[in-house]
């Protein structure tokens, strides 16, 4: 006969599957155990109720056996990774107990992207340091394990570790353990320590620099700051007055000023770079720096000279490449090198640059003329200075030379018509070539006269006047640049604008009647001219000066350019200034806008003034400047070796410092764009420090003199007291302090500065995290001390809860994770508070059974008992309340994996009887009464829903009932 006990039978609330006692029927054994196990770990599985059974192990990818049979209560093994279906069978019980287990792999090693990208690889023998994770799962843990046996903790597990190191640093690895699978990972990330050491710099031993240049140092010094180290940059005690260090001298990236000493000889100091780090190691590297004076070479120039017009010709100059020079003009010209002089040491030219005067005679010109008399000729006409060589050619035949010492003029006689070509050179050696081409049967232009007006000096222009006007004249220019305007009855009138010296040859072509004839004939006439002056002033200003820069073109280099300052209509004064002065300064009298009008060139007097510019002067009515320090609180003091910055300040506005002159008082001095300097004093004395600026404006002011005086470093002794491993993070505790401990003699006011959290004073309250902790201290003479110190935290665990679901019904068992395994000494507490309910618990891992519906309040508190450190996780479970019992029966004793089962329900009315899986598929319908057959069902969990109504008014309800094939 079978014995009574209760089934599993649920009903679903939400999402979950509440256990309802209902029926009773002959019993079935149950396999419990955990479904999931890792392959690293053995599994234990019992029946239930606890009773010998035969055990079989089959592997569900081919439902072949696993191993032997197997009796008893208990089953344990080891499996590959895989699924499992494992029974149990006792022929007193209803059918085979089944289990479906889940054999898988640990979890993967940790990645880099779980760990804080903040952790140092660095850190000190006999100190240590803190590591920071977060797992990217969240059942799992991180397992710290330091390479060394010498580092303490050995093994540890939590989010964040604090490990202390003895006289060996080493790696740790990193390892994921699943709380639910309770199994580590096989591989390990590994996080690499390595012992803090100055990095090798690419600094050189030594370097020849110029006064007054700036040595970048910047990417040579690795920076190793966020490690502890500390920097500080030191100039040669008795020679500070070399250089100075821009910006602060305690960071790894540096620029050196190299000041300019009143010496001519080359001069030799060291800057020294000291890298501290581990509580008193300390590196030192060495620069020696040689100074060279400013050194201006000189050379001679050597080339043609004279030259002639047009002609290139090659020069030299000592030290500099060749350079080629066209002279274009006649003239006094210079071929000049801007590398002479030259200032080697600062690789390029500070003064006039080197230049040689040449003379540049003009190139004579030729033309040829016809002379249709007896026989026939062909004149060549020069221009220039004789005597005069004549090459004569027709059709590339050479005809012969002719030297002419008296007049300028060479004739040949007509060879026939063709191509003639005749070279001629000057007594200076030049040369102009002709080609002209002879046809006996034209007949040339008959000669016209051409009217000239005067020259306009404003202008620069001259007019021409043609005396035909009966047919359209047509005016052509040769020479410089120029500009053509034509007026009058056909274009009789021309004007021509001239940009250059020249010489010009303007020429009018027109017809006209021939006298004593009645045929009309070709009239053509030329006239030359070279202007006497070609204006071209620009002007602008210079603080109250107005800087005229001429770029006139002048015959005559003696005479002078005459012109009257207006402003407004108000007449100013007369400015004269010979032509040939490229720079002309003329300092304003007043502010305003000043009109500049040209009134006489040499003793020719332009009877119409023109205004040929002009320029606005608005200055301030004080001028001044002043000088300020960083040194707030005493600004004339500062500290030996610490660089103070100098500020030169305008007391106007409207304008800014555009170039400043330092003068140190020290017998150094620099030139720098801008109003900012660094400078470093020595200690002892006082300077009396200036400056000499000049605005955007381009005015120069110098102000009156401030005295610094420089005292010694007050703060040399002061240090940071380290705080060992004996501090639990997370806590505040009132009286663990990092203090900062100066030389008494200089107790420094006001300037601590902590790279952490400010405090305002000579201490740190410790928070809660490990670091290194640096401090910046000033004292009222501006000398500075940095200190660096690692604090490392006692080892705490990390509190973590764990569950496949924080939520289930009123009165099932919910299982809760919190261990931390493989940890030792590690002790955990469990409060957990709802309504009228209280309980505590001790143990690693937990089963809560709330007792009603409602939300819970879960604390784990774990402790390390070696390191007394705890921390503590906080979550809630919510229990929801336990349904009415489904109105569905089995009738009769029969087990539930049997076929056919008997599905009643106790409703007057049923409407509708559904079996439907787990994820609500239709599987069958029927009524009440009917046999439903699960025989063909395989085993698994099963829902029958039931529809009822209580009267044909009522709406539906609706019962679910769980079966369970086994």
């Amino acid at each position: 006969m079978g014995i009574r006990f209760h089934i599993r039978m649920s009903a679903i609330v939400g999402l979950l599957f509440c256990t309802i006692p209902l029926i009773a029927q002959q019993p079935t054994l149950e396999i419990v155990g955990p479904n999931r196990i890792c392959n690293a770990n053995e599994c234990y599985l019992h029946t239930e109720p606890l009773v010998t059974a035969t055990w079989r192990v089959y592997d569900l990818s081919s439902m072949q056996p696993v191993g032997d049979d197997e009796t008893g209560k208990y089953y344990s093994g080891r499996f590959a990774t895989g699924r499992y279906l494992v029974t149990a069978e006792n022929p007193a019980y209803c059918g085979p107990a089944t289990f479906v287990l889940n054999v898988l792999a640990p979890p993967p090693a940790p990645t880099v992207a779980e760990m804080d990208p903040g952790n140092r690889h660095t850190a000190c023998p006999y100190g240590g340091i803190g590591l920071n994770g977060t797992p990217s799962q969240p059942n799992y843990l991180l397992v710290w394990a330091p390479a060394c046996s010498t580092a303490t903790p050995s093994l540890y597990t939590g989010d964040s570790v604090n490990i202390g190191y003895g006289a060996t640093v080493c790696d740790v690895a990193v390892y994921h353990y699943d709380v639910l699978l309770q199994c580590q990972s096989a591989a390990a990330y590994v996080h690499t320590v390595t012992a803090l050491a100055p990095e090798p710099t690419t600094l050189p031993t030594s370097i020849t620099v110029c006064p007054n240049s700036l040595v970048s140092l910047h990417g040579m010094v690795p920076d190793q700051r966020a490690d502890g180290m500390l920097y500080e940059w030191k100039i040669q005690p008795t020679m500070q007055h070399c250089a100075s260090v821009t910006g602060s001298h305690q960071a790894p990236d540096v620029d050196l000023l190299i000041n300019k000493l009143n010496t001519t000889t080359a001069y030799t100091f060291y800057v020294e770079l000291t890298r501290s780090y581990c509580n008193g190691a300390s590196s030192t590297h060495r620069i020696d720096i040689t100074v060279n004076p400013n050194l201006v070479s000189s050379c001679t120039i050597t080339g043609d000279n004279p030259v002639c017009e047009g002609t290139s010709h090659t020069y030299s100059c000592t030290g500099c490449p060749d350079a080629s020079y066209t002279f274009t003009e006649p003239g006094l010209h210079y071929a000049t090198f801007y590398c002479n002089p030259y200032d080697y040491c600062d690789n390029r030219s500070y003064y006039t640059p080197a230049s040689l005067a040449v003379t540049v005679w003009p190139k004579p010109e030729v033309a040829i003329e016809y002379d249709d008399g007896f026989l026939g000729t062909l004149t060549a006409n020069a221009t220039g200075t004789g005597p005069f060589s004549y090459d004569w050619y027709y059709r590339s035949l050479a005809l012969g030379s002719q030297w002419v010492y008296a007049g300028n003029t060479a004739s040949i006689a007509e060879m026939g018509m063709g191509y003639y070509r005749c070279t001629v050179t000057d007594g200076h050696g030049c040369t102009d070539e002709v080609t002209y081409y002879h046809n006996p049967s034209l007949t040339p232009c008959n000669t016209m006269d051409l009217t000239a007006g005067s020259y306009d000096y404003c202008q620069h222009s001259i007019q021409l006047t043609s005396p035909y006007y009966t047919r359209n004249v047509t005016w052509t220019v040769t020479g410089g640049d120029y500009s053509i305007v034509t007026s009058g009855a056909n274009n009789r009138v021309a004007t021509v604008t001239v940009m250059e010296n020249g010489p010009y040859t303007i020429c009018a072509k027109t017809r006209a009647p021939i006298p004593g004839t009645m045929v009309e004939g070709c009239y053509e006439g030329c006239y030359t001219f070279s202007p006497e002056f070609v204006g071209d002033f620009t002007f602008d200003t210079r603080c109250d000066t107005v800087v005229i820069l001429n770029n006139s073109i002048s015959q005559n280099g003696n005479n002078h350019v005459y012109m009257k300052a207006y402003i407004g209509n108000n007449y100013i004064e007369t400015i004269n200034f010979p032509v040939s002065q490229e720079v002309y300064k003329y300092v304003t009298p007043q502010n305003g806008t000043y009109d500049f009008y040209l009134t006489q060139y040499g003793s020719n007097t332009i009877q119409q003034p023109c205004q040929i510019g002009s320029a606005t002067i608005n200055l301030p009515s004080n001028r001044s400047v002043s000088i300020s320090t960083d040194n707030d609180n005493d600004p004339t003091a500062t500290c030996d070796n610490t660089p103070i910055r100098l500020t030169a300040t305008l007391n106007y506005t409207g304008a800014s410092i555009l170039h400043s002159t330092w003068s140190f008082g020290d017998g150094s001095s620099y030139s720098t764009g801008g109003n900012s300097i660094y400078h470093t004093f020595k200690s002892g004395i006082g300077y009396n420090v200036n400056v000499s600026v000049t605005d955007s404006r381009g005015c120069t002011l110098t102000p009156s003199v401030i005295n610094i005086t420089s005292y010694n470093d007050g703060l040399v002794n002061g240090y940071l007291s380290p705080i060992g491993p004996h501090v639990c993070p997370h806590i505040a505790p009132p009286n663990q302090r990092i203090v900062f401990s100066p030389n008494p003699l200089f107790t420094p006011i006001n300037y601590y500065t902590w790279e952490s959290p400010l405090t305002g004073s000579y201490y740190y309250n410790l928070v809660n995290e490990p670091d290194i902790y640096r401090i910046s201290v000033v004292n009222d003479y501006f000398c500075q001390k940095q200190g660096a110190t690692t604090v490392s935290f006692k080892p705490c665990p990390t509190a973590r809860i764990h569950a496949e679901n924080f939520s289930c019904c009123e009165g099932e068992p919910l299982p809760l994770y919190g261990s931390l395994a493989p940890n030792t000494n590690i002790s955990y507490m469990w409060d957990i508070t709802g309504t009228g309910y209280h309980e505590t618990f001790n143990t690693p891992d937990i089963v809560f059974t709330p007792p009603t519906a409602g939300t819970y309040a879960v604390t784990l508190t774990v402790t390390d008992g070696i390191y007394g450190c705890s921390s503590t996780n906080h979550t809630t479970v919510t229990a929801v309340a336990k349904p009415a019992a489904p109105s569905l029966y089995f009738p009769g004793d029969s087990c539930i994996g049997g076929a056919p089962v008997t599905v009643a329900a106790t409703s007057d009315e049923v409407t509708e009887v559904v079996v439907m899986d787990m994820h609500g598929r239709r599987l069958a319908a029927f009524k009440d009464t009917d046999l439903f057959n699960i025989k063909e069902l395989p085993a698994g969990s099963y829902i029958v829903r039931v529809k009822t109504r209580r009267d044909k008014e009522a709406p539906e309800e609706v019962n679910y009932l769980k079966l369970v094939k086994k």
